[in-house]
């Protein structure tokens, strides 16, 4: 009977434009891409007549989203509606003031 003993074998290095870069050079190149395809997706949708209009939980009418709030909004990490409502004294996550 023989034995046989396993061979080392040597580690394989990852080729590859990205693979030799830095993880936040790479979370900030997907970051862009997907502001880039997401900002595109929308573009195709308003060619499409989508309305584009978003609103806060609460609100009491909704605002358009502008050309490239959907960029703006993935690369700042905000939904695209806060980021195209101009702000209140209160804040612009604060609930609407309750009538009289």
């Amino acid at each position: 009977m023989s034995v046989t003993t396993p061979q080392a074998q040597a580690p394989q290095t990852p080729s590859g434009l990205l693979s030799t870069r830095p993880v936040w050079l790479v979370g900030i190149l997907a970051t862009l891409a997907g502001a880039v395809v997401t900002e595109a997706f929308a573009l195709v949708a308003r060619a499409a007549g989508v309305p584009m209009e978003a609103a806060s939980p609460g609100a009491t009418e909704a605002a358009e989203i502008p050309v490239g709030g959907f960029f703006g909004g993935w690369c700042s990490g905000r939904s695209p509606e806060s980021s195209s409502r101009s702000s209140s004294p209160a804040g612009p996550s604060s609930p609407p003031a309750p009538s009289p």
